[in-house]
């Protein structure tokens, strides 16, 4: 299996999380800096599925 580089995933607690950034000017209807989305999986091959349908 290859490596992906993957910067707005992260780990905590062995659950994957993404974390995108909110365009500065969305920022005001958004109401936050990020959005942050749990995918739900301990599993490191099983996130690029989600990733896929987010």
């Amino acid at each position: 299996m290859t490596k992906v580089s993957a910067p707005y995933l992260y780990r905590k607690r062995g659950i994957y999380y993404l974390q995108k950034r909110i365009p500065t000017d969305l920022v005001p209807h958004y109401g936050a800096n990020s959005i942050q989305k749990s995918l739900r999986t301990r599993d490191r091959a099983f996130w690029m599925v989600c990733i896929g349908r987010l």
